[in-house]
């Protein structure tokens, strides 16, 4: 059973979201908090798989209170829910230790994906956000070696929090080519799971989003 916190001022958001959760199988939401002091001492005390969690908050800034959380639980899986799409703010959000960015006009299915697969261990971006935050590989010749268009697919689709098998029907592949494709991403960007290609290469300050 995956447990999710979500972190959000707005009453009816909160509502709307653990109304969601409740109602979708193997997923369950462990607790609401209005502030980021409530979020601190909640979370902590009994950590969920994901926190899902929004900017708007009164006593703190979303990224503050990532920093904190993950400082405490370096492991807590954090989904920022905004609607904040300026590039600034999601490059200190990952750097601060998010592992993943939904934009919250998304459809409920893709948020159910997103918390699911941020529970195993994935990198859930939006679209938008993936496509702005992969574009960039190619440019940093000087940081990284550059990936092939097909890689390039690859990755934006992984981001998307595609399975091999469904990346392999977008490209009409089978899932070991993907699988290929993949080895030689984590081997030219140095890391070893779908969370580091995004998450480690930002961090690295390897990614300008644009």
């Amino acid at each position: 059973m995956i447990s999710v916190a979500i972190v959000d001022s707005k009453r009816d958001i909160r509502d709307g979201i653990r109304a969601l959760l409740e109602a979708t199988e193997d997923i369950t939401c462990t607790d609401v908090f209005a502030t980021a002091m409530d979020a601190q001492q909640g979370i902590l005390k009994n950590p969920p798989t994901v926190v899902l969690l929004n900017f708007n908050l009164p006593d703190q800034t979303g990224i503050e209170l990532i920093g904190v959380l993950i400082k405490q639980q370096p492991n807590l899986n954090i989904i920022v829910h905004t609607d904040v799409t300026d590039k600034e703010v999601i490059f200190q959000s990952l750097q601060a230790g998010a592992i993943g960015y939904i934009l919250n006009h998304c459809f409920p299915s893709e948020l159910i994906r997103a918390i699911k697969e941020a529970a195993r261990g994935g990198a859930p971006l939006s679209p938008e956000i993936s496509r702005r935050v992969v574009a960039t590989f190619s440019k940093q010749n000087d940081a990284i070696e550059a990936l092939s268009e097909r890689e390039h697919d690859v990755l934006v689709l992984l981001c998307e929090g595609l399975s091999y098998k469904e990346i392999g029907e977008r490209l009409f592949v089978s899932a070991n080519t993907v699988r290929f494709h993949l080895k030689n991403i984590y081997r030219k960007l140095g890391v070893k799971s779908r969370y580091e290609a995004v998450a480690k290469s930002v961090r690295a300050g390897l990614l300008m989003l644009s």
